[in-house]
């Protein structure tokens, strides 16, 4: 399930940025990271630690919800 919630994230992110016009400079200006990274990120080829990921979502206006999750026996 990981894998799902972290590409529909990654997908968001994504999607976000370019609803707001910002290029992956703009958005690594933003974030004080490179474009290199940010294009790594979005590519699936990295993932980000959490506060950077915090971070990114910040600058795009977007929330993360964080639940638990329990097992059905």
């Amino acid at each position: 399930m990981f894998l799902k919630s972290y590409a529909e994230t990654i997908h968001a992110i994504v999607y976000r940025r370019k609803c707001l016009h910002l290029t992956q400079q703009a958005l690594a200006d933003k974030c004080h990271l490179s474009r290199t990274t940010i294009s790594k990120i979005e590519t699936m080829s990295v993932v980000p630690k959490f506060d950077i990921l915090i971070r990114i979502l910040h600058h795009l206006k977007l929330d993360i919800t964080i639940a638990t999750y329990e097992k059905h026996r």
